[in-house]
Parts: C-alpha cells; sequence; structure tokens
C-alpha cells in the first residue's frame, strides 16, 4: 500500500516510545542539552524522540526553509550592502580617481577602524559562499524522474552531496541558476575585502648627530640657511635641508621637539619607517671633542658642532661600502692581493667583524628594506648579523652609533604628524551589489523553481525507493559504493546474480569509504596547492624581513620589504586597487575550492554514518517532507555539529587569509617632508600621484593560516578513520547503491513511514539465496558466505 503524504492528518501521527531508552536526565544543563540535540542540531541519541506530527506541504520544510533562511540572510547582506553604498557614495563622494575618503585620522585609529570593517566584510563573505554552497547542492539534488533517467542509461547519481555528476541530468532552469550562484561568487572572492582600502604613510626620515653646542647656537654650523637656499635644498639636497631644517627647529622652536633616553629613542625607532617619529637629533655626551664623521659625513661647509648625517635607507649599503674601503686600504698598503688579508691583519686599521664579513663572510648582508634601525647598532653587531632593538636596548646605558662610536646622551625627535586615510572604492560596491543581487534573485527563484519534490537527502531517497522500489536495482540487495560492477547486464535487470555475504560478524567499514576517490583527490589537491602557496610567501617573507622579524610583525602589519608591486597603473586609482584586489585575494578564490570540497567530503563521511546507523537500530527516516514516524530536517546531508564548525573555521581562515596577503595603499614622506613622486632606488613603484598600490604580507598571519588549515585536514582525516556500525555494506551517495537497499517484502509497502533497520529478512536456504533490506520487519545479522538477492 502507498501512502500519500498529502492526505495524512495529525491524528496519524506515530509515538516512538521504544526507538531509543529514555535517559537520566541530570540537572538542568542536561536537560537543555538534549533538547537542543533533539530539536536544533536533530542528531544525537535522542534524535528519535521527537514528538511526530503531519506536516503542510506548503510550508517551507526541511531543505526549502534552508533555501528561505540562507535567501533572508543574503537579502540582508543585499540591503546592508546597498545601504553602505549609498551612504558613502552621498556623504564621501569619490574623487576623480574614483576612490572616496571615509576617514581622515591618525594611522592608529584609521587601522583599527579598518581592522574591524574586515572581520564585517569577512563574516559577510563567509554567510554569501555558504549560502550559495548550501543552495547549489539543493539545486544538483535530482527528482525521482532524474535519478530513474540515469538508472535506464546505467549511470548513477550522487544523493545527499554536492556533485558535478548530477549536472548533466538536472533541468536547464536549475543548471542556469547553479551557474549564476558559481559565477556570482567568483568577484566576491576577488575583490570583496578590497571594498575598503586603508592608506598608511611611511617616514623616510634622516638623523644628525651634534653636540650640545649645535643645541645652545654657540656656533655658527656654516651653512647658507636663508630662506632661498632652503628652498634649494628642498630639491637636491636632503642633508643640507634636514640639517638647517632641524636647527632652525632647535633654536627657534625647541617645544616642537621631544627629548628622549637612550632607551627610549631606541624604543621609538625600532618601528622603523612605519612609526610616528620623524627626523632626529641624536646628541652625544661629548660637547666638543670630536671629530666629524668620515664614513657618514655632515653636509659641506658644517663645522664641528654638526658631527654626523644619516639616511636609515642608505646606512646598510655605506656600512658596507666602510668594511670594503678598510679592507682595500689595508691591503693595498702591504702589498696584500686581497682586500683584507687573514694574515697578519691589523685590528686597528680593519677592526676584526670587518675581516671576518669580507674574509670569511658572515650571516649579514645589507638590505635597504629590512634594515632601517641598524643605525642603532654597533657596526660590529650589524656585521655580525646580531642587530635588533633589543640588542641595542641592553646597551642603552653607553649607546654608541656609526664606525665612530659617538656616544649619545638623548635624541630629540620630530613628530611626522602624518595622518592615515581609510577610503573606499565604488567599483568594487558596484560589483558586489550586482553579485549580492544576481544571488538573491537565483536563490529566491530556486524556491520558485524547485517545486517538483527532490531527493535532497539520503532519506529523501529512501523514501522514494521503498514507496516506489527501483527495478534497475533489484537482485543487488548487497550492493556496494565500492563494487567493481555497479550495473549488471540490461538483459539481466530484476534477475541479478545472487552476491555472496563476505565480510564476518561484526566487519566495520570506515567513514573515508563514503566518499568518492575522486573527491578525496580534488580535496587533497587543492589543500597541499594552499599549502604550497602558503609556504612560497612564507619562505620569501622570512627571506626579506628575517626570521627573527618574521614572528614579531602583527597580523596585517605593514613592512617595506614585505610588499609586492602587481599594478601597472599609477598608483592610488581604482584602476590599480581593482587589479592588485584581484591578485592580493587569488588565494581567497583557492580557500573557497578547498572549503567546497572539503565540505563534500566531510558530507560524504556524514551520509555513511547515517546510513551505517541501519544496521544499529531502529531509525526513522530524516527527510523532507515527513509523513508517519518521519522526521524533518533543517540541514542537507551534513549535521549542524560538524556544518557549524567547519563554518567558523572557514570564517577564521578567510580573515587570516586577508591578514596574510592584503593590498596596500601606501605614502612614502622624504626627509624633507614631502611625498615621494618619483621612482627611486628604494621605491621603484612610485608614481606621479604619491601613492604605492602594492600587495603586502605578513608572514606570522601566513604562519598562523597554514596551522589552521593543516589542523582541519587533521581532524577530517581523523573523521575519515572513525567506525562505521558493523554489518552494513556501504553506499554512499551512490543512487543505485541506496535504491538496491530498498526492496523490502511486499507486506511491508508502508516501510517508508515506519521505523526502520538493514539487515536480512531471510537467510539462504539450500539453493535459495537470502534477501536483506531495509524494512520496518525484524532483521538478522547477514551471514558470512551466505548467497542473498532479491
Amino acid at each position: 500500500m502507498l501512502v500519500d503524504s498529502n492526505k495524512l492528518l495529525a491524528d496519524d501521527a506515530v509515538e516512538l516510545p521504544d526507538l531509543a531508552p529514555t535517559r537520566k536526565r541530570h540537572g538542568t544543563w542536561a536537560s537543555t542539552k538534549s533538547w537542543y540535540s533533539r530539536t536544533v542540531l536533530r542528531s544525537g541519541k535522542g534524535y528519535n524522540r521527537l514528538p511526530v506530527k503531519a506536516q503542510d506541504p506548503n510550508h517551507f520544510h526541511g531543505w526549502r526553509f534552508g533555501a528561505l533562511a540562507s535567501c533572508i540572510l543574503v537579502g540582508i547582506c543585499l540591503g546592508l550592502n546597498l545601504a553602505a553604498t549609498i551612504y558613502v557614495r552621498v556623504t564621501y563622494p569619490p574623487s576623480s580617481d574614483n576612490l572616496g575618503i571615509i576617514q581622515e585620522n591618525d594611522c592608529d585609529h584609521i587601522h583599527s577602524v579598518d581592522s574591524r570593517l574586515h572581520y564585517a566584510l569577512n563574516v559577510i563573505a563567509t554567510v554569501l559562499v555558504s549560502a550559495s554552497n548550501y543552495n547549489m547542492q539543493c539545486l544538483t539534488a535530482p527528482t525521482r524522474d532524474e535519478v530513474d533517467q540515469a538508472h535506464a542509461q546505467r549511470r548513477w547519481l550522487d544523493i545527499g552531496v554536492h556533485s558535478m555528476r548530477n549536472l548533466s541530468f538536472i533541468k536547464r532552469a536549475k543548471l542556469g541558476l547553479w551557474l549564476a550562484l558559481l559565477v556570482s561568487t567568483l568577484p566576491l572572492h576577488l575583490l570583496w575585502n578590497s571594498a575598503v582600502v586603508m592608506t598608511t604613510t611611511f617616514n623616510d626620515y634622516s638623523g644628525l648627530v651634534v653636540t650640545q653646542d649645535f643645541l645652545e647656537g654657540r656656533t655658527d654650523i656654516g651653512l647658507d640657511c636663508t630662506s632661498p637656499a632652503m628652498e634649494d635644498y628642498r630639491n637636491s639636497n636632503f642633508s643640507s635641508y634636514v640639517t638647517c631644517w632641524l636647527f632652525d627647529q632647535a633654536r627657534n622652536n625647541r617645544s616642537s621637539l621631544t627629548q628622549m633616553d637612550p632607551a627610549r629613542c631606541i624604543s621609538t625607532y625600532q618601528a622603523g619607517l612605519e612609526g610616528q617619529s620623524f627626523n632626529m637629533l641624536a646628541v652625544t655626551k661629548q660637547s666638543n671633542a670630536l671629530n666629524q664623521s668620515k664614513t657618514f659625513p655632515p653636509p659641506r661647509n658644517t663645522t664641528l658642532p654638526v658631527l654626523a648625517y644619516f639616511h636609515p635607507l642608505d646606512y646598510p649599503d655605506q656600512i658596507e661600502q666602510w668594511c670594503s674601503g678598510l679592507c682595500q686600504r689595508w691591503g693595498k698598503d702591504n702589498n696584500s692581493t686581497k682586500y683584507c688579508f687573514d694574515e697578519g691583519w691589523d685590528a686597528a686599521s680593519v677592526p676584526f667583524a670587518c675581516q671576518e664579513h669580507k674574509v670569511n663572510g658572515t650571516d649579514w648582508k645589507p638590505n635597504a628594506l629590512s634594515q632601517t634601525n641598524s643605525w642603532m647598532c654597533h657596526p660590529d653587531a650589524i656585521l655580525y648579523g646580531q642587530c635588533s632593538g633589543s640588542a641595542a636596548t641592553m646597551n642603552a646605558t653607553k649607546w654608541t652609533i656609526l664606525p665612530e662610536h659617538y656616544e649619545i646622551d638623548h635624541c630629540l625627535v620630530t613628530d611626522a604628524n602624518h595622518t592615515c586615510q581609510l577610503l573606499y572604492s565604488p567599483i568594487i560596491l558596484y560589483v558586489a551589489i550586482a553579485c549580492n543581487t544576481i544571488k538573491f534573485s537565483s536563490i529566491l527563484l530556486c524556491l520558485l523553481v524547485s517545486r517538483e519534490p527532490t531527493l535532497a537527502t539520503i532519506g529523501d531517497a529512501l523514501d522514494s525507493f521503498l514507496r516506489s522500489p527501483d527495478m534497475v536495482s533489484k537482485g543487488q540487495c548487497l550492493l556496494s559504493k565500492m563494487d567493481d560492477t555497479i550495473f549488471t547486464d540490461p538483459d539481466d535487470i530484476g534477475s541479478a546474480q545472487a552476491q555472496r555475504w563476505q565480510h564476518g560478524e561484526g566487519w566495520l567499514g570506515r567513514c573515508y569509504q563514503g566518499t568518492s576517490v575522486r573527491r578525496w583527490g580534488a580535496c587533497i589537491l587543492l589543500w597541499l596547492a594552499s599549502i604550497i602557496v602558503g609556504l612560497v610567501f612564507l619562505f620569501k617573507g622570512i627571506n626579506l624581513v628575517g626570521a627573527q622579524n618574521a614572528f614579531t610583525m602583527g597580523f596585517g602589519a605593514l613592512s617595506l620589504n614585505a610588499i609586492v608591486s602587481t599594478s601597472g597603473y599609477r598608483g592610488g586609482t581604482a584602476a590599480s586597487i581593482v587589479t592588485t584586489s584581484i591578485v592580493a585575494n587569488l588565494p581567497q578564490l583557492l580557500l573557497s575550492g578547498l572549503y567546497f570540497m572539503y565540505n563534500a567530503v566531510l558530507t560524504g563521511m556524514a551520509s555513511a554514518y547515517e546510513w551505517s546507523m541501519f544496521a544499529y537500530q531502529q531509525t526513522t527516516l530524516r527527510v523532507t517532507l515527513p509523513w508517519g514516524a518521519q522526521r524533518e530536517t533543517y540541514w542537507l546531508q551534513l549535521p549542524w555539529r560538524y556544518s557549524l564548525p567547519l563554518l567558523a573555521c572557514s570564517t577564521i581562515i578567510h580573515w587570516l587569509i586577508s591578514q596574510s596577503i592584503f593590498l596596500i595603499n601606501l605614502k612614502i614622506y622624504q626627509p624633507n617632508n614631502e611625498l615621494l613622486t618619483r621612482p627611486n632606488t628604494h621605491f621603484p613603484s612610485a608614481s606621479d600621484s604619491g601613492v604605492i598600490t602594492a600587495c603586502g604580507y605578513s608572514p606570522l598571519a601566513i604562519i598562523t593560516a597554514l596551522a589552521v588549515a593543516i589542523l582541519m585536514f587533521a581532524v577530517l582525516t581523523t573523521v575519515s578513520t572513525f567506525k562505521l556500525k558493523p554489518d552494513i555494506p556501504v553506499v554512499g551517495s551512490c543512487s543505485v547503491a541506496i535504491s538496491a537497499a530498498c526492496h523490502p517484502p511486499e507486506e511491508d509497502s508502508d516501510a517508508a513511514g515506519k521505523p526502520l533497520s538493514w539487515g536480512a529478512v531471510r537467510h539462504q536456504q539450500g539453493d535459495r539465496p537470502g534477501h536483506c533490506c531495509l524494512t520496518s520487519q525484524t532483521v538478522e545479522k547477514p551471514r558470512y558466505g551466505e548467497l542473498y538477492a532479491g
């Protein structure tokens, strides 16, 4: 007898007091936990104790409820996107570069706002990706007619998982919606994180080593510091300009200079060019007894109060040249063929550090962008690669700098007073609105188009095959997705050869068997690709910033030597931001592909475990539209206890990737306090706009993202080794294997609406094979070596 679910009444509900033993509850927490498991997760040991009632088929149930919820969430995201775009477009109109300034403030505040906005952007992105994945899986869920059509062509479809295999059999309308959801996801991955961009500033400062006489103005510095001369210095002679400018500040505007002891000065400039401090004076303890530096001479014509001028970006190369020059002069004076001869060298003429560096080689190599704070260290420490802020701070009580070993008493520091900006790109916001509109419309149409019942879960498929058995699989009751031959010969349909149960009592399958080799392969390949890409960026970052700095840079922290120019466009324009954003967000695209495959593999294993439960205890079907004793499901095939942690991990790793490789807008202020508008040795990507648009990356964030990715894959492999319930074939998502288990005895025609179990309803008797199936009748375990068919 077939049961029409549309005609069931609430009085037809069936109570299930014996499906699971009543457990004693301990306190309020146990009661709450049990309720949460039964009514929210719809899984667990209390799953079968839910009250049963007939459902109205006109309401949203099962996957349609999830699709409606996702439609609402995407609609909210679209509304927020639209409202935010209109607000910033009206309140902060974009400039001729098609970028709008939302806020301009001190850099710490802008960085904080930027971080919070990117948290929100990543949450929205996760909602959109998850909603797309959910509805794409719903769209690939086949109807019974589509399954029958595939079986007639000796092809099987996937049930309960997101499947590319099913695309050639679903209706064109559903295929179109599936493609729309896919295509609308790609621009979001590549652009969404760069809808809001922070423009930060770097201060290319200079410093002077001076005596106390410089501050007291007792001695003229010997430079023409009149206004016309200063204008000439500004463009052609930074050292003279900085000297005159600091001299004027010290005499006429001392309040603009902040005095710092050596420890504080070292700590302040340890931030490098990223800090907020600018040009500075290092005042020696000696008053006027020192000679001017030969390695870092002050501007021409200055007198003794100005002992040295140094520029941090040029300092490492100057130290290398100083060391080479000493060795070359010593070798020439001693008729040596080597610059630094390793026998008989004169420590007074050539410091031992230079000897080691030039002859034997040390770990240090000059790198301007990663060693902007090297001027704070003794030259020996630099040449041995031992220069760090902590090393310099330990010697703060007797702090000496430059090869002349000037001992510093205190510093006078100027504040850059440069601000950062928070920008938005209207183009990216418009693209996001278009993509979200497509997603919202597609999901809404999915609810309207998919009126025909689909086999969205394994429970839906079992319900359909039990009520109307599939004759293609008749006689293959032991069929497993791992069998070499899924389909019998077309001439033998309905009378397939009996199969022998090859497993001993208690045989256990493993969860990994529930997912196809192709899915495992794709998931592993994408995971390996993600790890390899991450390692490439990590090693490149460590090589540039140094191993020590790699672990001290924060998430999303900027470093001059961790910048990759990727755009041929003029910096600070919408075109440069869009092109650079695409490059910066390519890992996000790879990660989303990995998420889809990870979800599919985990779903397959969850499906295999759910199926194996039928051999363990009587269980009701979990379906879209329940009738009889069946249960409604709020999720597809992946339980919430797995999907929610997966969603959280996906959000975290997407945010980590956004902090690992990110778009930056950078302004470089030169020692003359003007923007760098022409390319130079240190900044070849500078443009006339005064802004450099490039990709920055953070080694620490990359390490953390790699750790999370490895942890997630470790969890997946651990779950894959979990044991399935014994004595039942592994059908996975294979529609033929599922249908083969659904040939109950004729007297059990309404089995689908009852609690079910899988096993042998009869065993082999002589030449007559036994029969195993999913049924509401009493079953036994199949016996080793016996034949089963039917």
